[in-house]
């Protein structure tokens, strides 16, 4: 039976950290794209009476996700690197930092990583080194390579930590836990294993099972660093003092995106349903229903449903209130990155050039505060570094923290030029192509009808005022 005071360190969580990791999993999930983005935990599903499972399930194949924060991210993070920092005044025997800090890369590579991903959740920097029987000699280390290196913890792999009025951290309880698949003959292992780092030590404590699943015993292993200052920065916790409770905005974009996705999959479904009648059946369908709809215009659900069969609602003419409400979330998409849309943004040109730009304040500030950020963390790092060699310095880093009218100009042309990829327009178009094929196909030849096609490309669709919003 483990001592109760381990019990109560495998069960720490930092409250913050809990109570927002759904939001960093939606953020990390919406940045990675693909099969993250599993229709099945970010497709909302209607009253089951008004939505049986089988047509959310047919809703989840349809659905399409369209990365907003993944290029968005790029584009912001790629105009504070700009410029590249300043590292003249970093001494000599912290250059390997350049070349090899976290897993082979060199510190520019790293920071980029960093710069991305605490944007979307919070992660803690350890700045580790080689385990060793005895210390060694800055030259010894040198000659066999064996420097500190980064390792990077993501929002859940934090446990807790506790940081005093200067905000410096007292400790922080790191989960290391892994899969032990070492041995072939064996079935793979889960060892659950906490780090604790404080000012002079790193403690680990890794439960050792007793034959059951409740039952164990805890190893402790510690380990002396003696640096006088716990190795680790924290980056990505927009709330840990009470000056700064604004969160990144790419974490309300990834909700706006989610949004997009949840009306973009009622479109989906609208068209779907106006080109292929559907019947909606409780319980197993006829042989003879399916003979004559064919099977795939057939979605059966729990047959004690109080739904009796019915034909889906073609839905055609009620896409345009959808499309202004994507319109509307990829406004507030806009917003959260300092700028108005380009449909209702007044822009003055003189000499080619944008003369002003809405918002340009916030933008400035967006880009100004992630890299003061980053010049933190790296300056940061270096010292830490440092500090295995028994040295406190001041490595000076710099990141360019002014930005010009100029780069808030080409990434509004950036942004411009990403949502052409999003073309609802085209969409409303392409709509209205259906709904003509629907109700005119059996009344006037092809020729006809691809005029009707011409005159719908040439002509500008106005935008529903109706808005309709998703609800969560």
């Amino acid at each position: 039976m483990a001592d109760p005071k381990y019990k109560v360190l495998f069960e720490r969580r930092n409250q913050m950290l809990k109570k927002n990791e759904e939001l960093y999993n939606l953020t990390r999930d919406s940045y990675i794209g693909g099969s993250a983005y599993n229709p099945s935990k970010y497709l909302i599903k209607n009253n089951t009476e008004l939505e049986p499972q089988a047509v959310y399930n047919f809703r989840c194949e349809l659905a399409s996700y369209s990365n907003h924060v993944e290029p968005l991210l790029n584009i912001i993070i790629g105009a504070v690197y700009k410029q590249p920092p300043d590292r003249s005044n970093v001494p000599e025997f912290l250059s390997y930092v350049e070349k090899d800090i976290y897993k082979g890369k060199g510190i520019d590579l790293f920071m980029l990583n960093i710069a991305l991903q605490s944007q979307l959740y919070p992660v803690a920097i350890l700045i580790d080194s080689p385990k060793l029987s005895s210390p060694l000699t800055r030259a010894e280390r040198i000659l066999y390579n064996l420097n500190p290196y980064a390792v990077v913890y993501k929002y859940n792999e934090i446990r807790d930590f506790s940081i005093d009025t200067k905000g410096e951290l007292l400790w922080i309880l790191l989960d290391n836990t892994y899969i032990d698949n070492s041995d072939p003959m064996k079935e793979e292992t889960e060892i659950v294993t906490y780090t604790l780092w404080t000012k002079t030590q790193a403690i680990s404590f890794t439960k050792v099972m007793n034959g059951t699943d409740k039952e164990y015993t805890v190893r402790v292993d510690t380990v002396d660093h003696n640096l006088g200052i716990v190795p680790i920065v924290l980056s990505g916790f927009n709330n840990l003092d009470n000056d700064s409770l604004q969160s990144s905005p790419f974490q309300n974009i990834a909700l706006s995106s989610k949004k997009i996705y949840n009306v973009g999959s009622m479109i989906d479904c609208s068209l779907f349903n106006g080109t292929f009648q559907l019947l909606v059946y409780p319980g197993k369908a006829p042989d003879a229903l399916v003979e004559s709809y064919g099977s795939v215009a057939i979605i059966e659900f729990q047959a004690d449903s109080s739904i009796t069969p019915h034909f889906i609602k073609s839905g055609l003419d009620e896409i345009e209130p959808y499309i202004t409400e994507i319109k509307r979330q990829e406004k507030s998409i806009y917003h959260q990155l300092g700028f108005k849309d380009p449909e209702s943004e007044a822009v003055q040109y003189d000499s080619g050039k944008m003369k002003t730009v809405e918002f340009a304040l916030k933008t400035q500030n967006i880009l100004h505060n992630i890299a003061i950020n980053l010049q933190f963390i790296e300056n940061s790092i270096y010292k830490i570094c440092a500090k295995y060699d028994q040295e406190d310095i001041d490595p000076k880093i710099i990141y360019d923290t002014k930005f010009t009218e100029e780069n808030i100009t080409e990434i509004k042309t950036d942004l411009d030029e990403l949502f052409k990829i999003y073309p609802y327009e085209n969409l409303r178009k392409e709509t209205a192509k259906v709904r003509s094929k629907l109700t005119l196909a059996d009344k006037i030849d092809d020729n006809t009808l691809d005029t009707i096609y011409k005159d719908i490309d040439s002509t500008e669709i106005q935008e529903a005022t109706t808005v309709t919003t998703i609800q969560e």
